[in-house]
């Protein structure tokens, strides 16, 4: 009984401890939570007071409710809730003009009626050996912008050929529109709070990927947050939406071309950086090679690289030493090596204490070229090599040969990232490097005569990625627009890439802007400008979109398609051919 009695009071003294420590640590969880609550709220509404309402004062010019023309209006402004699947089946043989072979269907919402149109070609015929699924991606904002922005900060939007459908995305994350001036200072330090306080509305992980990465969560967590809205890249039965400053989203394609959303990937978990908008997949080893940069901690390196295998095994990092926060927007690679452009638009924050754009190109630096095995493994097997300063967005294409490594990709003696300034006093136009990898000298050279015209966009047959291509596709930017004072794409020229002149011509027409042109080879493959063209072009009167096929051959327009629904101006598609879905 003794036992008993002194066994119930040692019970009810560890449970009456147990209740003291609970009742001791409860309370200040508590007020941590309430505490969290109450400083994510402050600013959040910090947020809203300052950079939005205060925004409007201090830069009209970039606020949508002011002149934000450039962005928001005409083809750059968000499309109504009506997001657009277009199909197309294909025949075996060319149809008269008014067989209405074209079908499209317009997805307006899950939770809506599908509305079906029957729609013959506008001109010409669908070539019987286009066959697959066209895919473009670009900036189209889901919701009204209410603070600074900029168009590369729109949400993606994927808009194929059989299919458009809308990519989503969170909306806290760092935008380029909001790095100016004092406000930006502000705006990176309201997200450095909120990603203390651990609030980042995520799009989900693809599955089975394998358990969590070695890195840090709050890392994890900013690479799942972003737009996915620059360009896209299919590898290993997998369709990838792209941005430079995050976690590529997947999307799986089914066999009708239907878009099905999955998540970001991250390759088993063994992906812990960022990834370029514009990997590259070589022709022959079906590797893919990319790289992703960072702009803010110093303490890791700001370039590493990677190389995916065929069958999608994600290799080592390897970091070649890049020495400035620099925007790498693109890169190349040649049959064995890489090459970057370390280029002298830098990331300098503290520009925005002066009320300057944190983003600046500063000629001074000059610009430096990294060349190194695509499977390098050691800094030390990087070649540098220095030149004037330029900027490139895009690359061509790179090949060897014999001691030299060959760039060729459009050049803009500089830049800045207001859309503004690609007018046709500054726009980029092809040009060509060359990197001795015996001597450690490097020579380059404008393409074409002194007439050659402005082009952006370049795409060539990508099945000699890599090799010596004997044609380039540009998209032309001949004059500036009037009213948004910005240059527009009228055409594509077909430059012939041995002797930099312009070979062949195709010309939307007054009034109609286009863009990236892809190019889709001839089934069976034979010659190296065999093949189509396919772009969607905006009708600024009619306020339409068309999806136009064009002769790679040729440069004459063999098919176009006037679209339900207007397709907003985009970036970068891909051509998955349909044996691949």
């Amino acid at each position: 009984s003794t036992q008993s009695t002194w066994g119930n009071s040692g019970e009810m003294l560890r449970e009456s401890l147990l209740w003291c420590l609970w009742l001791c640590f409860l309370p200040p969880v508590l007020v941590c939570k309430v505490w969290a609550w109450l400083t994510l709220k402050a600013v959040n509404l910090f947020d809203d007071i300052i950079l939005t309402r205060l925004s409007f004062y201090l830069h009209p010019e970039r606020h949508p409710d002011k002149n934000m023309f450039l962005h928001t209006a005409t083809n750059f402004g968000p499309l109504p809730s009506e997001f657009v699947n277009f199909q197309l089946p294909y025949i075996t043989a060319p149809q008269s003009r008014d067989s209405p072979y074209l079908q499209a269907e317009a997805d307006v919402r899950a939770d809506e009626t599908l509305k079906a149109y029957t729609l013959a070609p506008t001109s010409g015929h669908l070539p019987h050996d286009l066959r697959g699924q066209f895919v473009r991606n670009g900036p189209n904002p889901r919701n009204t912008p209410t603070k600074l922005y900029h168009w590369f900060d729109g949400d993606g939007m994927l808009a194929c050929v059989h299919m458009a459908a809308e990519e989503q995305t969170g909306r806290q994350f760092m935008k380029l529109g909001e790095l100016t001036g004092r406000l930006g200072l502000i705006s990176i330090l309201l997200w450095t709070l909120r990603r203390f306080l651990g609030f980042f509305p995520l799009l989900p992980v693809s599955p089975g990927q394998g358990p969590a990465p070695t890195v840090a969560a709050t890392t994890d967590f900013e690479l799942r947050t972003g737009t996915a809205n620059t360009a896209v890249v299919f590898h290993n039965k997998r369709l990838f939406a792209l941005v430079e400053s995050n976690y590529p989203f997947e999307l799986r394609v089914l066999a009708d071309g239907v878009l099905q959303p999955r998540g970001h990937y991250t390759f088993s978990r063994t992906l812990t950086h960022t990834m370029t908008a514009h990997p590259k997949v070589d022709p022959v080893t079906g590797e893919m090679v990319f790289f992703g940069y960072q702009i803010r901690d110093k303490s890791r390196p700001w370039v590493q690289c990677n190389v995916v295998a065929r069958d999608g095994t994600l290799g080592p990092d390897f970091a070649p030493g890049v020495s400035l926060p620099t925007m790498m927007h693109d890169f190349a690679i040649t049959e064995h090596y890489t090459v970057l452009m370390e280029l002298p638009l830098v990331f300098e924050p503290e520009r925005m204490f002066r009320g300057l754009d944190a983003f600046t190109f500063s000629p001074s630096l000059g610009s430096r070229f990294a060349i190194f095995p695509r499977h390098a493994t050691s800094p030390d097997q990087v070649r540098w090599f220095a030149g004037p300063p330029c900027y490139v967005f895009h690359t061509a294409n790179a090949y060897e040969d014999g001691d030299e490594v060959v760039l060729q990709a459009c050049r803009y003696s500089f830049i800045n990232l207001d859309l503004s300034s690609f007018m046709d006093s500054n726009m980029s136009q092809l040009h060509e490097w060359r990197f001795n990898m015996s001597t450690g000298k490097m020579s380059e050279r404008p393409l074409g005569s002194e007439n050659r015209p402005n082009v952006e966009f370049p795409t060539i047959n990508n099945n000699y990625l890599g090799r010596r291509a004997r044609y380039c596709y540009c998209a032309e930017f001949p004059q500036v627009d009037a009213a948004s004072m910005i240059a527009r794409s009228t055409g594509v020229v077909k430059v012939d890439l041995a002797s930099g002149e312009t070979v062949g011509r195709a010309v939307w027409g007054a009034g109609r802007v286009g863009g990236e042109a892809v190019f889709v080879p001839r089934d069976p493959p034979s010659a190296e400008d065999a093949g189509y063209l396919i772009t969607f072009v905006f009708d600024d009167a009619a306020q339409t979109s068309d999806f136009v096929v064009v002769d790679a051959q040729s440069m004459a327009t063999v098919c176009t398609v006037r679209l339900p629904h207007r397709v907003p101006f985009g970036f970068h598609g891909t051509f998955i051919p349909g044996s691949e879905l």
